[in-house]
């Protein structure tokens, strides 16, 4: 058996891990990030770990302790809350029954995702406190959808508010009861295909000074969005809280900041 901690990983600013492929024009570039076999963006294992390790030997030069080799066993990243544009301009989190049932498994909350969750890919269930819908319709990016209230939903978010949030961050805390969407899973992965955001560089000629005039453009996770992963137990990752963990490209122009908590270990 191994033991296993579950931790969620909270986006603060444009986060991009791309495929090391880019799409080129004499122009324009592209930049994809890595997604999973169902389309969805993920932060692989082996960025997350890297990231880890490199805290570590940070903390360990700073105590003065001799390196030594550093191995840290985690699971991909996976999208657990995403931040989609409504038509009122401001943002709801989306999630599926099954990306919100792994959330509660990370958070250890006392809950569980109702098992009928009558959803199809027109509709959204929404909590009863849920404001952000017009007419009983709620607009995400450029579909709109039936928003339906349901009464186990509220129970469970409510759950996973006070597990993950507390009284301390009263503004998440909020928009995660009052401002969350669970989709169909076919209309969560329509809504990922086109709601990544895009960030723009313009690539400098380091003998001139001046611009190729060329644009490199790279697809990002936008900040708030909330990941899930799981990390072997180590008694040097006690140390490092609150976790700070820095992923991706772009670090230097401050990309890829994400808030990572760790939760109660899970035995396999």
């Amino acid at each position: 058996m191994s033991t296993r901690k579950p931790i969620i990983l909270a986006v603060q600013s444009p986060l991009h891990v791309g495929t090391g492929s880019r799409i080129a024009g004499s122009r324009l570039s592209f930049a994809p990030c890595v997604r999973d076999e169902g389309r969805a963006p993920i932060v692989p294992s082996s960025t997350l770990s890297g990231a880890l390790a490199r805290r570590i030997a940070s903390s360990r030069r700073k105590g003065g302790v001799t390196a030594s080799p550093i191995s840290i066993d985690c699971s991909s990243a996976e999208v657990a809350l995403f931040p989609f544009r409504t038509a009122r301009g401001v943002f709801v989190w989306g999630t599926t029954a099954s990306r919100l049932g792994r959330l509660l498994l990370s958070v250890r909350a006392q809950a569980s995702v109702p098992e009928t969750l009558p959803v199809t890919r027109n509709e959204v269930l929404v909590s009863e406190t849920f404001s952000s819908a017009e007419g009983g319709e709620l607009f995400l990016e450029e579909y709109a959808f039936r928003a339906v209230k349901h009464a186990e939903l509220s129970a469970t978010l409510l759950a996973v508010a006070n597990a993950v949030f507390g009284e301390q961050d009263s503004f998440f805390r909020e928009r995660l009861l009052n401002g969350t969407a669970l989709l169909a899973d076919e209309s969560f992965s329509q809504l990922l295909e086109i709601s990544t955001e895009v960030a723009e560089a313009f690539p400098v000629d380091a003998a001139t000074k001046r611009s190729h005039g060329r644009v490199d453009t790279i697809e990002c996770l936008p900040a708030e969005t909330v990941l899930t992963a799981e990390v072997s137990e180590s008694a040097e990752l006690e140390p490092l809280r609150p976790y700070a963990v820095q992923l991706g490209a772009r670090q230097r122009v401050g990309h890829g900041i994400c808030r990572m908590t760790m939760f109660g270990e899970v035995t396999q």
